[in-house]
């Protein structure tokens, strides 16, 4: 039960790139399906079966890897993005405060000398 976990897990929640059409989801389907009903068997499996399963699986974990990786990177750049527009914000806002605050002082010298 343990070897069917460790080897269907993987399986199932490999990420696909794929779109949100229907096709593509019986694509999944069909694959997941298909892995499950080989999984019945796994106790039967000999040498060289095996090994192709293992780097199939393998390869799955290397690609969810650069998957997994790619997206950490782009959650970086967009943290950062974030950070850098925030203090432009932030700059912004004080430049008004500052120019609000000018404004105020220039109205007040202008109403006292009339």
């Amino acid at each position: 039960m343990l070897l069917f976990l460790i080897i269907y897990y993987p399986c199932v929640n490999f990420s696909f790139k794929v779109n949100s059409n229907d096709k593509a989801v019986e694509d999944i389907t069909l694959v997941s399906d298909q892995w499950i009903s080989q999984l019945e068997d796994v106790d039967k499996l000999k040498g060289r079966e095996l090994k192709r399963r293992i780097e199939e699986l393998l390869r799955i974990k290397y690609t969810v890897s650069v998957e997994l990786r790619e997206l950490e990177e782009k959650r970086q750049k967009l943290q950062n993005d974030m950070s850098v527009l925030n203090r432009r914000l932030d700059d912004a806002r004080n430049e008004a405060s500052r120019r609000r605050n000018e404004l105020d002082r220039l109205q007040i010298s202008v109403q006292q000398v009339t």
